[in-house]
């Protein structure tokens, strides 16, 4: 293998990559990157067997060939290079790394040795990248990070023809959002949200982007002109989200986010010391609402916005980080606000829109 590229763009590729390396792999190849050079493409690709991410960069290519390199190292080295031309050539497993100022050889293995990315699958939907990703966005922050339930740490991910849905949920809060799509037929999957966050962060300025299925690898495969990144599905029956989401409600709020989002950040400084919970109070005579926050050691504080009330006072208290990731995540200037008492969840949507819907479970609050 020798070829000719940028060091800026192969610098960039490897960075694309880098989040499939494994850094405590078992199996030693999997902190390995694989080089592919044919044709005028080099083709990059990195797997920690849950998720693979594969790139291309064009290149002037000497001689056919693959090396599978140490993915820290190499990474870690052409990102210190200069701006320029670089040469890589392989032989035995050795690459040498070329450019005016500098001269590295860093050994490698057999690129045999790495995992076959199997590039099937069964194309089911096209849906454009930007809207994707914020979409992503917008649920993959209510998805667990505690393994101990494993379905719970991936999207739920369901296609009507009509309508793509997907949803985040790790016990404590649920978000929904519902895309309009047009597609035929139809699937229901689970991915880990650690995967959608790399299509989230790769994918977001591709011009198109299909997903693809392959039931014979449980896998789901995303695809744009410049990046395909490959995941592993999750197994085992996701929560029937829908039976937690309250038919009906007594108080509905209509805030701005902002004002809520200040006056959270407010009495937030007095809910540290009581494992961050805030009450809220919504009441329609005065049109407004409290939150509040009391620690014995530290004291207490009281943050009044105004708010448009309907229906009766409530009194419900919430986790302050899932308050604000809430309202970092709804889009426009207000959020709806609707409870049914201090034990029922909370539910949030952006006002005047519908589509996306996000649910936060109360704190029981001792007498």
């Amino acid at each position: 293998m020798r070829f000719k590229c940028s060091s800026e763009t192969l610098s960039q590729k490897l960075s694309a990559v880098s989040h499939a390396v494994s850094t405590k792999a078992s199996l030693p190849v999997l902190s390995h990157i694989l080089i592919e050079a044919s044709g005028g493409n080099v083709v990059i690709s990195a797997t920690n067997l849950e998720i693979s991410i594969k790139t291309s960069l064009p290149a002037e290519i000497k001689e056919d060939g693959a090396s599978c390199l140490p993915g820290r190292v190499f990474l870690d080295l052409v990102s210190s290079l200069p701006k320029g031309t670089v040469e890589l050539s392989e032989s035995n497993n050795t690459v040498t790394v070329k450019c005016e100022k500098s001269n590295s050889k860093i050994n490698g293995i057999a690129p045999t040795e790495f995992p076959k990315i199997d590039g099937t699958g069964e194309g089911v939907l096209d849906i454009s990248p930007k809207e994707f990703t914020k979409d992503l966005q917008r649920v993959s922050f209510s998805a667990a990070s505690d393994e101990s339930r494993p379905i719970l740490t991936g999207i739920l991910m369901e296609v009507a023809p009509t309508q793509l849905t997907l949803v985040g949920v790790d016990g404590f809060r649920l978000s929904e959002k519902k895309i309009p799509i047009t597609v035929s037929g139809d699937f229901k999957v689970v991915v880990p949200a650690k995967a959608l966050m790399e299509v989230a962060r790769l994918a977001s300025g591709e011009e198109t982007l299909s997903i693809r299925l392959s039931k014979q690898e449980n896998q789901i495969i995303f695809k744009s002109p410049n990046i395909e990144i490959y995941s592993r599905l999750l197994e085992g029956a996701f929560p029937d989200y829908k039976k937690i989401i309250p038919e009906g409600f007594t108080t509905k709020a209509l805030i701005n986010v902002e004002e809520f989002r200040e006056a959270l950040k407010i009495v937030s400084v007095f809910a540290r010391d009581t494992s961050s919970v805030v009450k809220v109070v919504l009441n329609p005579e005065k049109s407004q609402m409290v939150l509040s926050a009391s620690s014995s050691e530290v004291g207490e504080n009281e943050a009044v916005t105004h708010a448009s009330v309907e229906g009766e006072v409530a009194e419900i208290s919430f986790n302050a980080k899932y308050l604000n990731d809430c309202l970092t995540n709804i889009s426009g200037e207000e959020v709806e606000f609707k409870v049914t008492g201090a034990l029922t969840p909370g539910i949030f949507t952006p006002a005047g829109s519908s589509g996306y819907l996000h649910l936060i479970m109360p704190v029981r609050i001792q007498a």
